[in-house]
């Protein structure tokens, strides 16, 4: 059972118990396999730096009996360039395995890090501080689009605020959540040639997001002020 119900520190009796760490190589012919054992710990603690080119999927499974056939639940995130995972997952079973893969052919090299800990979770939490990205003045090229992330992976309240500096009616922006390559995948929200300040709150999901911005003029640059924030949970 996950937990410790008669009361002892199992974590600091048993010691870290680390289930991976350091800095692994990764590549589409090797990915990133671990798994341990986490009877009589209340949560699991996942840091993993991101992959710097083409991403990574990110799946964790708990299971009951140490031939890893009784499944019981699992976690999964798509980690773009550029992004971090940072999460505490409640220890659902008594062991756990790790999978990173990436699409990649070149080997890279990805800090990451995994350990069992008696830190209460009822669900995924995510201790993350700063999940922020803004500019107060960014010029936008005639007839493009620029895309920014945020550092963190975290779901929780997000909020988003933009402004078209010039008032020119030719700017719209998008807040999406990301695929590997860190190129759009999903519209959560979007705002189409605003040409006063606008701000809306909307809830962020278990993903990497980014805010995307377009010029549709074919004739002049503008600037746009944003900004993009999730607090975590």
């Amino acid at each position: 059972m996950p937990g410790h119900p008669d009361g002892q520190n199992y974590a600091i009796w048993r010691g870290p118990n680390f289930i991976a760490t350091g800095v692994a190589p990764l590549s589409s012919a090797s990915p990133i396999n671990a798994q341990g054992q986490v009877t009589n710990y209340a949560s699991v603690m996942l840091n993993f730096a991101g992959a710097p080119v083409a991403g990574a999927d990110v799946v964790v499974n708990f299971y009951t009996d140490s031939t890893l056939s009784r499944e019981l639940t699992f976690f999964e995130w798509t980690v773009p360039p550029g992004a971090d995972l940072h999460v505490l997952m409640p220890a659902i079973g008594n062991f756990v395995t790790l999978s990173i893969q990436t699409t990649n052919i070149a080997q890279q090299l990805c800090p990451v890090s995994m350990y069992p800990t008696n830190t209460p979770a009822t669900r995924l939490e995510y201790p993350v501080v700063g999940n922020v990205n803004g500019n107060l003045n960014e010029n936008i090229a005639l007839n493009s689009s620029i895309i920014h992330t945020l550092p963190f992976i975290a779901a929780g309240k997000g909020h988003v605020h933009f402004s078209d500096v010039t008032a020119s009616g030719k700017l719209s922006y998008q807040v999406v959540t990301l695929d590997h390559n860190g190129a759009r995948d999903k519209i959560l929200v979007s705002g189409n040639a605003p040409v006063t300040s606008v701000g809306t709150d909307f809830a962020a999901p278990d993903r990497a997001l980014g805010i995307s911005v377009n010029n549709a003029d074919l004739a002049a640059v503008h600037a746009a002020e944003w900004s993009l924030h999730v607090d975590s949970k």
